[in-house]
């Protein structure tokens, strides 16, 4: 499998995957009945772009709220040289992509106007069907407008965020005060996030389909919780993780019932677990932060629903000793009778 930190010829690490790297992992992924589907994240997320090339314009931001916003700002694809930028990274990522898809992000673009964001995403989309591709897009793409062509990946709304209102609840949320969190800015992501509640509708109002992918349950970079981490395990379980998320157990991933999103079968595209890298340093956390929690997500993609957990339980447990055999670290979690 291709490593993009493999050595260089003078002995540097490299830090990124070339072309042919990337045509290498989708061969090494096909062979295992795996698409790649690669995303490059605009108008927000652009930090990298910005670093690589300096001086693009910001995109225009809400009246009174220029500069406030402290994020990279994001993309103007109405600016000539940053379409044209974008417009050459897409199409080469779509010209070296074997499957019909490629992301173009949309979610967390921060600090700029419902028409920018409306025109940014038209153009993502566009620049991507040019290419011969089909777009995937984060829930939020769906204020830009919605065919039923289009698939929306769903991630979030404000219940699922689960954050306090009050001072004395925060108080009661140590992962939260341990990341910086105020009440001000818990009510500020709350008005940020609100539209969110209303992206399923507009994804299925508009004949579009759904990816599944709730944070609620589904991602995977969510820390374990103290109560059913091993002693042993209890210093790399304190570690991995996204801080700001509520720590849980492998039962909780393992109960997320699709249908209760209330979306038509036929309407969802698919589900998929998202893991961010965040805390993880070498390919143990990672398999740490997937293992035992995948295998219910897989479960539940094949049969439409969550398992019963005695029966899954027991049948995790006997996955452990295939997951020693193979060298892969997980999560022994006290939910689960290891044999």
């Amino acid at each position: 499998m291709p490593a993009a930190a493999a050595d260089r010829t003078d002995g540097a690490p490299r830090q990124h995957y070339t072309t042919e790297d990337y045509r290498d992992l989708q061969d090494y992924a096909a062979e295992r009945f795996v698409t790649v589907v690669p995303e490059i994240d605009l108008p927000g997320h652009c930090a990298a772009l910005r670093e690589a090339v300096p001086g693009l314009p910001a995109a225009p931001a809400p009246e009174g709220l220029a500069g406030r916003f402290p994020y990279v700002p994001p993309l103007d694809l109405a600016d000539p040289a940053t379409r044209s930028l974008v417009a050459s990274v897409l199409t080469e990522v779509c010209h070296a992509t074997d499957g019909p898809y490629v992301h173009i992000g949309g979610d967390e673009a921060l600090g700029m106007t419902a028409d920018s964001f409306a025109l940014a995403v038209s153009e993502l989309r566009a620049l991507v069907r040019a290419a011969g591709k089909r777009p995937l897009a984060w829930q939020e793409a769906s204020r830009a407008g919605m065919t039923r062509d289009d698939i929306a990946q769903f991630w979030v709304d404000v219940p699922m965020m689960d954050l306090p209102d009050t001072e004395e609840e925060l108080a009661r949320r140590p992962e939260l005060l341990a990341a910086g969190y105020t009440v001000d800015l818990v009510k500020a992501l709350k008005r940020f996030f609100a539209p969110t509640d209303h992206d399923l509708a507009r994804v299925l109002d508009a004949g579009g389909r759904v990816l599944l992918s709730p944070q609620s349950h589904l991602y995977l970079d969510r820390p374990y919780a103290p109560d059913v981490t091993p002693p042993d395990q209890a210093e790399t379980a304190a570690r991995l993780g996204f801080t700001a998320y509520r720590p849980r157990g492998v039962r909780h991933t393992a109960d997320w019932d699709p249908a209760a999103h209330k979306i038509p079968e036929e309407r969802i595209a698919g589900i998929a677990a998202t893991v961010f890298g965040e805390s993880i340093d070498e390919f143990d956390d990672l398999t740490t932060l997937l293992l035992p929690r995948l295998p219910s997500v897989a479960h539940t993609a094949w049969t439409g629903r969550a398992p019963d957990w005695d029966t899954h339980r027991d049948r995790l447990a006997r996955h452990g000793r295939l997951w020693r055999d193979r060298g892969l670290r997980y999560l022994a979690s006290t939910e689960i009778p290891w044999s």
